[in-house]
């Protein structure tokens, strides 16, 4: 049988479920009146992101590096199944190979490959894993970065009056891990809106 030229896994539209995502958190915490309220769930939000991206990120990196390493020969655009960027996906290559400079397709690549522990996959598998853990990853991402975002808001109404919330309190309350955590938001956001004051 005749192997074809090149293959390619699905392109997802990653922007249009990215949007998709952040809509719905959105949505979602933009019901919510109070920011102790706010707070709260845009912390189990992040949190339950974070879980996901830890789970999907490194199967979505290793069905990639599978296809790049042993298929390479007839593979092109890996990252836009990915959804990121191909300096992005430079990056990953060059951590599994510990080199920034790696092998042109071929016996040279896989052997680099072998050696560094890149795992061989299912060439039909990797093609159907890799956009559906990249979906994952950058669904999550936009939930994320929409949560953080409302959190943070919130945190700044908890500080003051009528809530006056100390920071362990905050960081307790919205699921951060460390008061200085907290006090780094604080500061970022206070010190965005003094420089936007000068401008």
């Amino acid at each position: 049988m005749v192997r074809p030229k090149f293959i390619y896994p699905a392109r997802p539209d990653f922007d249009e479920a990215r949007a998709k995502a952040g809509a719905e958190v959105t949505a979602e915490l933009g019901k919510l009146a109070r920011p102790d309220d706010r707070a709260r769930r845009a912390g189990e939000i992040v949190a339950a992101a974070d879980e996901v991206i830890a789970e999907h990120q490194s199967k979505r990196d290793a069905a990639a590096l599978s296809l790049w390493a042993y298929e390479g020969h007839r593979t092109r655009g890996l990252e836009l199944s990915m959804g990121i960027t191909r300096p992005t996906f430079n990056k990953i290559q060059w951590a599994a190979l510990d080199t920034t400079r790696p092998p042109e397709p071929g016996p040279e690549r896989i052997a680099a490959a072998r050696a560094a522990g890149i795992e061989e996959l299912d060439v039909d598998q990797a093609l159907t894993d890799l956009p559906q853990h990249g979906m994952q990853v950058e669904q999550a991402r936009a939930r994320r970065a929409v949560a953080v975002d409302f959190r943070n808001t919130a945190i700044m109404a908890l500080i003051e009056e009528p809530y006056s919330m100390d920071y362990p309190d905050i960081a307790a309350l919205a699921s951060i891990d460390s008061v200085i955590t907290v006090g780094t938001i604080v500061k970022r956001i206070r010190d965005a809106a003094a420089k936007q004051q000068q401008v």
